[in-house]
Formats: structure tokens, C-alpha cells, sequence
């Protein structure tokens, strides 16, 4: 499958109520993207302003935030270091989380049921995710 992020996008907007944000972008916290326990993690997904989308990937400090907000909202830290609050992170202002969405996984496949044509349809088919135990899933 092409790396064009469309599979994060797309788990991120259809499962959360408020699918488009204008002038912004979705963004991998985790960077490593052959894995796919993180690619479409949404814990692993952040929407940030355009204007400084690319902090995510080049700017240190503002990984480090992510991490941990990502840590502190789902108890998300997929690396073997302990999660070390950052300087400054308590005096931070977020926005509010997005409303919750009760059934994750009968939400996605609703919403894949209705494509005709789709990336993240064709890999979920052909070679799997989450809910399939990462094997092609055979209900799509």
C-alpha cells in the first residue's frame, strides 16, 4: 500500500465525530510507520495547524510534548523508556478532546461497508488490521 497517510486519515476522521478540520493536518506522534500497531493507531494521531504541522516531525521538544500527551489522554507509550513528563508541560493549555465514539471497531467497518473504492478498504481486505488480527479480513 502507498505511504500517503490516507489509512491514518481516514481511521482518525471516521472515528471521531468531527471527520474535517480546515488548515489542518494529521500527524504520526510515533514516528515509525512500518509498524502498523502505530501507523493508524489513533492514539498514535494528532491534528495540528498547518502552520506548524512540520514541528511534529523535526522539532524535539514538541515530539516530546506529543508523546506524553498521547501517554496522559490513553495510556499510549509503545516504547521501552519510561514516559518522562516534559519541562513546561503542566503550564500547557490543550484543546478538548474530541467526543468519545463507543464502539471503535463497528463504527470503522459501517463506514468501510459504504466504500466502493478505497486504500484503507483495500488493505483492511487484502492484508488486514486490528480488528482482524492483522490478516486480510474475510467480513468486508
Amino acid at each position: 500500500m502507498r505511504d500517503d497517510n490516507s489509512a491514518a486519515i481516514d481511521a482518525f476522521r471516521w472515528s471521531n465525530a468531527k471527520p474535517r478540520f480546515p488548515n489542518c493536518q494529521y500527524n504520526h506522534i510515533w514516528s515509525n510507520s512500518q509498524d502498523p500497531n502505530l501507523y493508524t493507531s489513533l492514539a498514535n494521531i494528532c491534528v495540528t495547524p498547518a502552520f506548524i504541522a512540520k514541528l511534529t516531525d523535526t522539532n524535539d521538544c514538541i515530539k516530546e510534548i506529543l508523546k506524553y500527551r498521547a501517554f496522559e489522554l490513553y495510556n499510549f507509550w509503545p516504547s521501552s523508556e519510561l514516559a518522562i513528563k516534559p519541562d513546561g508541560y503542566d503550564c500547557l493549555i490543550w484543546a478538548e478532546t474530541l467526543p468519545p465514539i463507543v464502539n471503535v471497531e463497528q463504527t470503522i467497518r459501517t463506514k468501510l461497508r459504504k466504500l466502493k473504492s478505497n486504500r484503507t478498504l483495500k488493505c483492511v481486505k487484502d492484508v488486514g488490521w486490528l480488528f482482524s488480527s492483522f490478516c486480510p479480513d474475510p467480513n468486508l
